[in-house]
């Protein structure tokens, strides 16, 4: 039976290789070869990226290995790692990454749900999928249960390739995209105007989390998850005291700011 159904190659590589010059080259090697046999869209997968300071300091910030930059700033640590005789097909090998240029990595920490989020919506990106929610129903009583949400444009008398919608754009079925890092930092409202928001998880957000400060973000996290256990917590003893009094609970009520 035939599926109408849009596929992608996902290529998951553990981070910690690009810890290595010889191994992120080898790295390359395969993404490159990957993405030329599968005709597919395709997204190379740097996973496992909140373990990489496991495996010591890098050469260079993450950007470089995931933007795939000048490679011939390797060729110390290739002739370093490697016998002098390999330089030759060293340099060949940056060579052919170069001239295809066509490699370059997202980044997954897979228990971390801005993370998450990000590599959802490059995979849709690449699949062409664009996410536009149901309009509100008009002949309900109350439509502010049932909201627009920010940045969604009801243009529903036209057809859907001529719908303007910029929710869409920063957004997957699993939710609207917010910069994690940068609302917790208290450093704006990334996610919610999409109009100013452009790359709202940018690599260098990952580096700050995962390399520079992680052990900072780590206690604001626990903090953080405290915070909303004692929120569900006192939610749920609301909605029980609530309910041996013979009332319902009202759902609305304690959803303030964070």
């Amino acid at each position: 039976m035939w599926i109408p159904a849009q596929l992608a190659a996902v290529h998951l590589c553990d981070a910690h290789y690009v810890t290595d010059a010889a191994k992120y080259i080898s790295v390359l090697l395969l993404s490159l070869r990957t993405m030329l046999q599968l005709e597919l869209p395709h997204i190379n997968v740097l996973s496992k990226i909140d373990l990489i300071g496991n495996y010591g300091d890098l050469d260079f910030n993450l950007d470089f290995y995931t933007e795939v930059q000048d490679l011939s700033y390797l060729e110390n640590s290739l002739s370093t790692s490697l016998s002098p005789r390999f330089q030759a097909l060293n340099l060949a090998m940056i060579s052919l990454i170069e001239d295809y240029n066509l490699v370059g990595f997202e980044t997954l920490a897979v228990e971390d749900k801005s993370s998450m989020l990000h590599l959802t919506h490059a995979i849709d990106r690449a699949t062409g999928y664009v996410f536009v929610p149901r309009p509100s129903n008009a002949s309900s009583t109350n439509t502010s249960k049932n909201p627009q949400p920010e940045g969604t444009i009801d243009e529903s008398h036209k057809p859907f390739s001529a719908q303007p919608n910029e929710y869409a754009l920063f957004s997957s079925a699993a939710g609207p995209l917010k910069n994690t890092l940068m609302n917790m930092a208290g450093g704006g409202s990334a996610g919610t105007k999409f109009a100013e928001a452009k790359d709202v998880y940018d690599v260098r957000d990952v580096q700050e989390r995962w390399l520079d400060a992680k052990d900072a973000w780590d206690a604001f996290e626990k903090r953080e998850w405290r915070r909303e256990g004692e929120k569900v917590r006192d939610e749920v003893a609301r909605a029980k005291a609530m309910e041996n009094e013979g009332r319902k609970p009202d759902p609305e009520r304690g959803r303030g700011a964070k």
